[in-house]
């Protein structure tokens, strides 16, 4: 208890420290009250630690003044407004993906803003786009508007970003890769091995299940979809994929419920295995600081388990949190720390409470262990109580939303957690070193990250899933005090922090009870689920087999264009890839069965980030037997990378030419109408105008996709094109203000249009004038926005059609 007291007046001292600087009335007045309690008649232990306590006090209060920041005018940030800074540095950290966008901590180290260059320190957070990538340990030059970052009414962004030690942003400068490989080389390599993995993953598992799969091993989050997202955060198993102390704290429970499955009482082999599983993880999610911070405190809390003493974990957890708190301050309001102090504070003192307990009301009050078959239930369950209870009011204050079915979605979730580590894990592993049998591990894991994902959106559907909170921090320390006066008063808790005996305490009987109960079945349970799980996934890809009939999608991609064909004998067409390799992934992963990933024929339209983005990802894993584009000039980095990457993938590619046909079987053809032979121009300005137009024909129907094509091109194929008629049309160009010539849309003549649009986009799209024309032509219920109605689907089947839309 020493410890604890020294711990929580050092973290109370960093606290002051940001309230009020240290002055000489505060040093007079902690000297005055130290020498007052050495005075007095008491016990000369309980005096020494007053008076250490007061030093550690004292020393909080000087620790965090002495880290604050201090500009000058080598700080970068002192150069903040200047809207054409040019600053070299280095990228130092593994760059952050997002939906369209990759975010780089640059390291300065020279800047321009006037006249000549100087040092400079200080780092900035840089946001670019998807491609060129760049890789920790980049030395680049960029240039832009160099400015402070914002603060929204509902969250204080520049106090976030501050606290990493980052005051400055620039938002999509120029940028020059100068150099590379300057970054620490064990990161250089753990950064690349994690690119690995997440690519082996990819190729493995469809989309959702494969961001899904990256995000729990990995760590990494870019490629879950904003309503998954939701929902793991509405049902209350967000820790599930967060890197936080909770991801961590519960594995390491969980993994310790196994290991002693596994090897019994051998003490030594499983605190090795949990372990090395913890640091092994860790080490995959790129070492991230809330990773550490949470491994350290994982480690300390096995280690106090193993040596027999768990009742030491809670002064070892509270000296490793004033530690680190002790070199970095500002660690103290970081909810990924908080986080994961209180999860394994959690774990150390309410989890063998709640094991205690239930096995006293098995009958017997002397029992200590959990017996019987629901054993890894309630094991998995008191893991799952500590860890909630614990950090329950730093969720409810940081995101401002309490999660009501957060006990009954985690039971629900846990147990097939460590089966999808370990089966993702081998995805992960195997398909960096032979993909097929990656792929053949990705189809064991499939129905476990599916599950995962039924739990999720299942509870987070229900009406009380989880509430909207307000109120302060003072309601959350209120919490803590009424959870730790109701523990002190539970009989089975205080005889807890007493018994702690030589085989371990009653935490690590529990544990070891309930991993005896597993290893009862041993590793004919472990092979019987992982059989099940494979039969389930066959007999998944028997049930949705592909269906007869012609399907066409415009997939929701966002502000850009997708478009996917099946036939009836299982050919498919990717028509663009939208702008961002998340959303085609997701919508793919939608439309295709798990267990087959190629794709015939991709086609790129034109070279515009709106259409190409999306392609490079599906190219990169996919197998893509075949691709055409219009074989325009295009300087774009996307465009490079298409290029490179079906050169690389030894990919065929067409180039696209009026009057070519491609027959897909089943009595269907693919004419391409556009562009002609003699392109209107070769230049990049012109690539709408030059975009790829194909009329896609059966012996019930037709569909017109047409790209981006103006209305100069537009004309110009009516020139040259002898029949356009067509019953769907993909309007041109977001359905643009110039986008549709009334001509055109005359000699398509179609009975329903579908335009593919993000919801509110800044270009205006669709415009007033162009849903006028198509009003004035076709019924307004049959045309359809991807905005408002999310993914079309079309079918055709014995001369009957189908529409079917996602919302």
């Amino acid at each position: 208890m020493r410890l604890i007291y020294l711990s929580a007046a050092l973290l109370g001292g960093v606290y002051l420290g940001s309230l009020t600087a240290p002055s000489p009335p505060l040093i007079l007045v902690t000297a005055a009250g130290a020498l007052a309690v050495a005075l007095l008649p008491h016990d000369w232990r309980k005096s020494l630690l007053v008076m250490l306590c007061l030093v550690a006090l004292l020393l909080g209060i000087f620790r965090y003044q002495s880290t604050r920041f201090v500009a000058d005018e080598s700080s970068i940030s002192t150069h903040n407004g200047r809207d054409a800074a040019e600053v070299k540095g280095v990228v130092a950290d593994d760059p952050e993906i997002r939906d369209a966008a990759v975010n780089l901590r640059l390291s300065a180290a020279e800047g321009r803003f006037t006249d000549g260059w100087m040092p400079v320190s200080g780092v900035i957070l840089v946001s670019v786009r998807l491609l060129p990538v760049y890789h920790y340990g980049d030395v680049l030059k960029v240039t832009g508007a160099l400015e402070a970052p914002p603060k929204f009414s509902d969250f204080d962004y520049r106090e976030y970003l501050a606290r990493q030690g980052i005051r400055s942003v620039m938002r999509y400068p120029r940028v020059q890769l100068l150099e590379s490989g300057q970054g620490f080389k064990l990161l250089e390599w753990i950064y690349g091995l994690r690119r690995s993995l997440a690519d082996s993953l990819s190729a493995a598992l469809p989309e959702p299940q494969a961001a899904l799969a990256q995000g729990i091993i990995l760590g990494i989050r870019a490629g879950i979809p904003d309503d998954l997202n939701e929902a793991f955060s509405r049902s209350g198993t967000m820790h599930i994929i967060a890197i936080s102390g909770q991801n961590i704290s519960l594995i390491a429970g969980l993994f310790l419920v196994f290991a002693v499955a596994l090897f019994g009482r051998h003490r030594p082999f499983y605190f090795i295995f949990v372990l090395a599983m913890v640091w092994l993880y860790a080490l995959l999610t790129g070492m991230a600081p809330p990773v550490q911070r949470a491994a350290v405190m994982g480690s300390l809390w096995l280690t106090a388990d193993f040596i027999g003493r768990p009742r030491s974990a809670a002064p070892a957890l509270g000296f490793a949190a004033a530690a680190m708190v002790g070199i970095n301050p500002d660690l103290l309001w970081d909810v990924s720390f908080q986080l994961s102090f209180a999860s394994m504070a959690g774990l150390a003192v309410i989890t063998p409470a709640v094991q205690e307990v239930v096995a006293k009301w098995q009958g017997n009050p002397d029992a200590t262990e959990v017996r019987g078959p629901l054993s890894v239930v309630v094991d998995s369950l008191a893991v799952t109580l500590g860890a909630t209870l614990a950090t329950l009011p730093i969720i409810a204050v940081a995101f401002h939303r309490l999660p009501l079915a957060v006990l009954p979605s985690n039971v629900a979730a846990l147990p097939a957690l460590p089966f999808i580590m370990a089966t993702s894990g081998l995805a992960s592993t195997m398909g960096a070193i032979f993909p097929p049998l990656g792929e053949l591990a990705g189809w064991v894991a499939w129905p476990f990250l599916t599950y995962l994902m039924v739990v999720a959106t299942s509870f987070s559907a229900l009406p009380i899933a989880s509430a909207e909170v307000g109120g302060g921090a003072h309601w959350g320390f209120l919490y803590y005090l009424l959870l730790g006066a109701a523990l002190w008063g539970i009989p089975q808790w205080s005889g807890l922090k007493a018994s702690a005996s030589g085989s371990g305490g009653a935490a690590a009987r529990a544990i070891r009870s309930a991993g005896s109960s597993v290893r009862r079945l041993g590793a004919a349970r472990v092979a019987f689920v992982a059989l099940a799980a494979a039969c389930l996934a066959v007999w998944l890809a028997v049930v949705f087999a592909r269906e007869d009939g012609l399907r066409v999608s415009f997939l929701d991609v966002g502000q850009g264009d997708a478009a996917l064909i099946q036939t009836p004998s299982g050919r498919r067409v990717l028509i663009d890839g939208g702008p961002s390799p998340r959303a085609i992934g997701a919508q793919l992963g939608k439309k295709l069965p798990f267990w087959d990933n190629s794709i015939d024929l991709v086609v790129l339209t034109h070279p515009d980030d709106d259409h190409a983005n999306g392609l490079t990802e599906v190219l990169r894993r996919y197998r893509v037997r075949q691709a055409m584009d219009p074989g325009i000039k295009h300087a774009s980095p996307v465009y490079r990378e298409w290029q490179r990457l079906v050169r690389d993938k030894k990919v065929g590619i067409v180039i696209a030419t009026a009057g070519q046909r491609v027959d897909l079987g089943d009595g269907l053809t693919m004419e391409v109408a556009h562009p002609q032979a003699q392109l209107i121009s070769t230049e990049s300005a012109d690539a709408n105008n030059n975009s790829i137009v194909l009329r896609l024909t059966s012996a019930d129907m037709s569909f017109l996709f047409t790209g981006d094509l103006e209305e100069e091109g537009q004309r110009y194929l009516l020139s040259k094109a002898s029949n356009l008629d067509s019953t769907v049309l993909k309007v041109p160009h977001h359905g643009a203000k110039k986008g549709l010539a009334p001509e055109f849309l005359e000699a398509v003549n179609p009975q329903i249009a579908v335009i593919s649009v993000g919801a509110a986009n800044t270009f205006g799209h669709p415009a007033r004038e162009t849903l006028e024309k198509l009003n004035a032509k076709i019924p307004a219920d049959r045309v359809y926005l991807t905005e408002r109605q999310g993914t079309v689907d079309i079918t055709v089947k014995e001369g009957r059609v189908w529409v079917k839309t996602e919302r």
